[in-house]
């Protein structure tokens, strides 16, 4: 969702769909070869630094309005404006790392996934990067 939020952005725009055909497989192979040959606590650290900084440094789009699409998906109100999205997709990505890193945890063969039974609270997702093998039992 959050792509088709920031390619809604752009989409009055001849030449970004030629930019993104031209430049996606060039970012995804420089990022495969990048995983390939760095250590990976150096690629880890990556999206939690660049998410640390305050949006509004990230982008001059202070005052455009979000699309329809993002006001629906993330049920802000009809005046959002970008940087209310970005908050909400930071928050999301969040989630998702919160998520990602518990499941890295576990054993398939041995673990249960402990968001099948239940889901925890917001705080906990927001404070660590995810559960340990003992937290998750």
């Amino acid at each position: 969702m959050n792509l088709l939020t920031f390619i809604n952005i752009t989409k009055k725009k001849w030449y970004i769909f030629p930019l993104h055909a031209y430049s996606l497989p060039r970012v995804f192979s420089t990022m495969h070869s990048s995983w390939l040959t760095c250590s990976r606590p150096a690629l880890d650290n990556v999206s939690p630094v660049s998410w640390k900084k305050k949006p509004s440094t990230l982008t001059p789009a202070d005052n455009l309005q979000a699309p329809d699409i993002a006001k629906r998906y993330w049920s802000v109100p009809e005046d959002a404006k970008i940087l209310d999205i970005l908050y909400k997709v930071r928050v999301d990505e969040a989630n998702h790392r919160f998520t990602n890193h518990t499941l890295a945890e576990l054993n398939q063969d041995k673990h249960q996934n402990p968001f099948a039974l239940k889901d925890p609270d917001a705080v906990v997702r927001g404070t660590t990067t995810g559960l340990s093998l003992e937290e998750s039992a």
